[in-house]
């Protein structure tokens, strides 16, 4: 018997590739969801603590990166929409020049001693 006589029948289960649907459930499949938390270890797994604590890590770090990049935008005289993020980017920025201050105050006390020292010495 020849082969490829009989008629194919086309699966009803099957979507085409160019379909409007099938295009749609391909996009939302490569969007990555927000706030999708991420998975720790069970209980009866070693390495569960090391996980937690890397996670407090990576927070942590978020945060001083976000206070540094709000800081940087206020300095650059740019505005942000998140009053929270900006809020903690002025406090940075504020502390930074509490600390300059200090440190010039502690030049001039420094070079009143060493005159002081040298007067002593005299």
């Amino acid at each position: 018997m020849a082969q490829g006589l009989g008629k194919l029948k086309p699966n009803a289960n099957k979507k085409s590739s160019n379909s409007a649907k099938f295009v749609k459930k391909v996009i939302k499949a490569k969007v990555v969801k927000k706030g999708a938390p991420l998975a720790l270890p069970n209980n009866k797994h070693l390495f569960r603590s090391e996980a937690v604590l890397d996670r407090q890590l990576s927070r942590a770090i978020d945060k001083a990166n976000e206070q540094k990049v709000a800081a940087k935008a206020i300095q650059d005289g740019g505005r942000m929409g998140l009053k929270d993020i900006m809020q903690k980017g002025k406090e940075l920025n504020k502390e930074q020049k509490r600390s300059l201050v200090k440190r010039k105050v502690g030049r001039v006390e420094e070079k009143l001693n060493k005159l002081k020292a040298a007067e002593e010495e005299n």
